[in-house]
């Protein structure tokens, strides 16, 4: 990032297109307007990650606010012995933010820097269309996520409306917010993968199977792809520069219900079928997990276990506490008692109002 110049060298990759251009607040715009996942190079070879994150995920901030003080001195120690200090990444992003992400008269732009966490980021919002975005600073992992997670996409439409469906109860709800101890997007995400692929029949296959049978036809796992920097094993269908086969677009079709119907038997295996004490969630197994609390590397025993897809040792869920958990858990419960037997979707939506006293408590 050159600040004299005011000028941000972009090599934008996404949506089967890719743009090399030389810009400031037009690329973030284009970025923010058309893609799913996004690498932006700095001038000088640092690169940074375009994250979109409206209505799948949070993948690149996964672990913002609530490893803050958690990972704070681990993260300096590793920094000291992988010599990876060669940019500041907390001055790129503030630059980024104080000078580049200013308010236009054609768009106008709300930024939220967290800088102190592990992941430093910028969490932005296109206050003219709700379109979320974060960037964040030499973040791979949270590329292959994205792309994980845009290859399930492609797999059956519902599993974006289910996604959708959530996301908008969550939020008014209260619970979608890993900084207030509650559950972030992208552990919401990984509960509905979970949920499509339990399904009998499944709607979604796991994408890090070796093998998917689709029909008569049987598809292999692409090779594990070069991944210089990362020690974990990046390999599933749909890392291919064509996403994923053809035949995988069929896999959910035996299973025909609908998104509505969808919707209430997430909320039930949410708050009946999951048993919290006992099960992990693993997308990268296709199937809940007998829980093992010792394999994830945080200070604090999981009160809920969602493995991360590609780090087995990183609960996503991590934020939750004893208490929020219990809160996450009836609120799924109200949902589903007033999703199964009214099917009202505005007051199970109503938003949440601490201390009662209201139709939404």
């Amino acid at each position: 990032l050159d600040m004299s110049k005011k000028e941000l060298r972009v090599d934008i990759e996404g949506g089967g297109q890719s743009i090399q251009t030389i810009a400031t607040e037009e690329a973030v715009c284009l970025a923010l307007s058309c893609f799913s996942g996004c690498k932006v190079t700095f001038e000088g070879g640092s690169e940074a990650t375009l994250e979109a994150v409206d209505g799948m995920s949070d993948a690149s901030s996964s672990s913002e606010e609530e490893d803050e003080e958690e990972e704070e001195e681990e993260d300096e120690d590793e920094d000291d012995k992988e010599g990876e200090t060669t940019i500041d990444k907390q001055q790129l992003l503030r630059d980024i933010n104080n000078k580049a992400l200013k308010r236009t008269a054609q768009r106008r732009l709300d930024t939220h820097p967290i800088l102190q966490s592990r992941v430093p980021l910028i969490k932005i919002t296109d206050l003219a269309t709700g379109f979320n975005l974060d960037i964040s600073m030499e973040n791979d992992l949270s590329l292959h996520k994205a792309k994980l997670l845009a290859a399930y996409v492609s797999v059956d439409a519902r599993f974006p409306q289910l996604l959708q469906l959530t996301k908008h109860w969550a939020k008014n709800r209260r619970i979608n917010d890993a900084a207030a101890h509650t559950l972030n997007s992208f552990g919401y995400t990984l509960l509905a993968i979970q949920f499509l692929q339990t399904r009998s029949p499944p709607i979604l296959p796991c994408l890090q199977d070796s093998a998917i049978t689709v029909g008569k036809a049987t598809i292999a796992c692409p090779r594990a792809l070069d991944t210089p920097g990362l020690s974990l094993e990046i390999r599933f269908q749909g890392q291919q520069a064509g996403g994923i086969p053809e035949e995988l677009k069929s896999f959910g079709k035996p299973n025909t219900s609908p998104v509505s119907r969808l919707f209430v038997e997430f909320l039930h295996f949410i708050a009946v079928e999951l048993d919290f004490e006992k099960h992990c969630v693993s997308v990268r197994k296709g199937a809940l997990q007998p829980i093992n609390k010792g394999q994830f590397k945080h200070k604090h025993a999981p009160e809920l276990c969602v493995e991360d897809p590609f780090d087995e040792a990183d609960n996503v869920s991590r934020s939750l506490t004893e208490a929020s958990v219990k809160r996450v858990r009836l609120e799924f419960l109200r949902a589903y008692q007033i999703m199964s037997t009214t099917g009202d979707f505005a007051w199970c939506c109503a938003p949440y109002l601490a201390g009662g006293g209201g139709r939404g408590t």
